[in-house]
């Protein structure tokens, strides 16, 4: 996602990965409405809904095998699009598709991820970054004005950068996951067995487009200490002989595992998220329980965040634009810490089990937006509220909405109008959108936004709010302002046309 953001604003990155071939298996399930719409941004939603599928619900058994609760997402209320939020039905899609979905995005600027590529020792003075490189036995030294490590838990980005990782590891359990054939069981459900003393036993969760499933469980200290040494060829009688021994549902089958993964749930996050002119992203600068599915999403946004700042800063922008990520994002990873440990807690106890991941699936999760469409930057350094005239904050995500254009009446949507790499200028009431001086021309694009009985402007930069979706989303209900960042989130809000707190804004985040 970060080289996507970059190369897609013309600037020159490479991807280095040490790993000899790409991940398959399902280690991420979906994407959350809120990175979705990142993927809209990037013009790649038909990508992600041809590889996709949608679950039509969940069962829950008992320890019995008897089914206890079924979920239907189809009637879940908080799982259907909104004018203001298109992507709420979010899709089952593999992270490993996700992953060549971008692969193909970045392919059209000519960027390919250079495997077997593994970061041996970095160097940085004031002007750049040496990375030494060895690939296929050879060593390169590479030369860059910034280094991204999105290199994971144990990135080697972090640890030659200085920047501590705190935190624990649970030394409670293990969790064994992976991807793995299964027979016996409805391909339309993803299935939980739950035990009213131990809490969660196991979950089988349907990949269609993979066909295979995606399979969890838990793993005391004295079942890991006894638990044969698992590969992919023994894996299957591994799951087999739990699943047996736990639940003893007749006909279930499991067979051709593709990916494996043992681990004790980490804790943890760093102190800062630059050291100069090296940054961290991802599960490099944070990692959490997977209680929630927020690992991924949360990647993807830091990745979102820093990648049209550093651009700017490549362009001219001052440099402080680029401490602004850090504090944008590290308060966002903290909640992300603190809400999936209490989620991860509230699934493991066994009075609540099911009601609690029951909550999430059907949207009403009491620890936190899993959706991350609240995530927001209010009161951050890019953050400016000129008065009150509007409902929604600076900081806020800007919501979508359905219009039509003045001119000729076409059906448009406020997205399509944020698509790209470009600030957008909403003027809402009965005013033409304000003029800017040419030098932002390729920064801004500006609209104005009109009520159906006030017809006076018509020209391809008035839309019309056919229905009130917009004016409703955005709290407007006379004339307001709002300017929306490049990433989506609202950078400036107020009442007063002037153009000038506009031009002060720009000047201040692109140098211009």
């Amino acid at each position: 996602m970060l080289a996507c953001e970059l190369a897609r604003r013309g600037i020159t990155c490479r991807v280095i990965d040490q790993e000899p071939a790409y991940h398959i298996g399902s280690r991420a399930r979906g994407l959350s409405p809120r990175s979705m719409e990142l993927f809209d941004d990037l013009g790649l939603i038909e990508e992600i809904s041809a590889n996709g599928s949608r679950r039509i619900g969940t069962r829950f058994y008992d320890g019995d095998g008897r089914i206890i609760r079924e979920v239907t997402m189809t009637s879940n209320p908080a799982a259907q699009p909104s004018p203001d939020v298109p992507y709420r039905n979010i899709p089952i899609i593999s992270q490993h598709r996700t992953e060549a979905i971008l692969r193909d995005y970045l392919a059209r600027y000519n960027v390919a991820v250079e495997l077997d590529s593994k970061l041996i020792d970095l160097t940085q003075d004031a002007t750049g970054v040496v990375a030494a490189v060895q690939h296929a036995g050879k060593m390169e030294e590479i030369y860059a004005r910034y280094l991204v490590g999105c290199d994971g838990g144990s990135s080697t980005v972090r640890k030659s950068a200085g920047i501590s990782f705190r935190g624990e590891t649970w030394e409670e359990g293990y969790l064994f996951l992976g991807s793995i054939s299964v027979s016996g069981l409805d391909p339309d459900y993803m299935h939980q067995w739950v035990d009213p003393t131990r809490g969660m036993l196991m979950v089988l969760d349907p990949m269609p487009r993979e066909g295979n499933w995606w399979f969890g469980t838990g793993l005391s200290p004295e079942e890991y200490r006894v638990l044969p040494t698992t590969s992919l060829e023994t894996a299957s009688e591994t799951l087999q002989s739990l699943f047996d021994e736990r639940i003893g549902m007749p006909g279930v089958r499991f067979s051709n595992a593709v990916w494996l993964s043992t681990y004790r749930p980490n804790i943890r996050i760093i102190d800062r998220f630059r050291n100069g002119r090296i940054f961290l992203a991802g599960d490099a600068a944070h990692v959490h329980s997977p209680a929630g599915g927020q690992g991924m999403q949360t990647s993807l946004q830091d990745a979102y965040n820093l990648g049209w700042k550093l651009a700017y800063v490549l362009n001219g922008a001052a440099d402080a634009l680029l401490d602004t990520y850090e504090a944008e994002r590290l308060p966002v990873a903290l909640q992300v810490l603190e809400t999936s440990s209490a989620r991860f807690k509230a699934f493991a106890l066994p009075s609540s089990t099911i009601q609690a991941i029951s909550n999430v699936l059907q949207g009403k999760d009491s620890f936190s937006d899993i959706t991350q469409l609240s995530v927001n930057y209010r009161g951050g350094p890019l953050s400016r509220d000129l008065d009150d005239t509007t409902g929604i904050r600076a900081g806020d995500r800007a919501p979508d909405a359905p219009c039509i254009y003045a001119e000729n009446g076409e059906q448009v949507r406020l997205f399509d109008m944020f698509r790209g790499t470009h600030f957008t200028l909403l003027a809402f009431g009965n005013q033409v959108a304000p003029h800017f001086p040419a030098a932002y021309g390729a920064d801004l694009r500006a609209y104005a936004i009109t009520r159906p009985d006030n017809m006076t402007l018509v020209d391809k930069h008035t839309l019309v709010d056919i229905d009130g979706h917009a004016y409703h989303a955005y709290g407007i209900t006379g004339e307001g302002l709002i300017l929306v960042r490049p990433d989506g989130y609202i950078g400036l809000t107020g009442g007063n046309v002037d153009p000038l707190p506009v031009i002060d804004y720009l000047h201040d985040v692109t140098g211009r």
